[in-house]
């Protein structure tokens, strides 16, 4: 998860302005490092977890308190078939 942080600091150091990230959710470790690295330069900055209607298990998770598998996920974005863990759910 701190690996994938590096995106948004990247990001930041050449667009300082941006104050909204949508961040893509697979198995959360893009998200988790996207949200502590942001948050850690700049306390301010929205950053917002999207996800394919048809690939919904991080909503349906969040919305239930517990993880929630997807087992047939529809999407074409294979990066955002994985499934959330425990750390990454935290």
């Amino acid at each position: 998860m701190a690996g994938q942080g590096t995106a948004v600091l990247e990001l930041l150091e050449e667009r300082p302005e941006i104050d909204l990230v949508l961040c893509p959710i697979g198995g959360g470790g893009l998200l988790s490092g996207t949200v502590t690295a942001a948050k850690g330069m700049k306390p301010g900055i929205r950053v917002v977890g999207v996800e394919p209607a048809g690939a919904d298990d991080a909503y349906r998770s969040f919305k239930s308190g517990a993880i929630v598998p997807m087992m047939n996920p529809q999407t074409i974005a294979d990066g955002l078939r994985g499934m959330l863990a425990d750390k990454t759910f935290g």
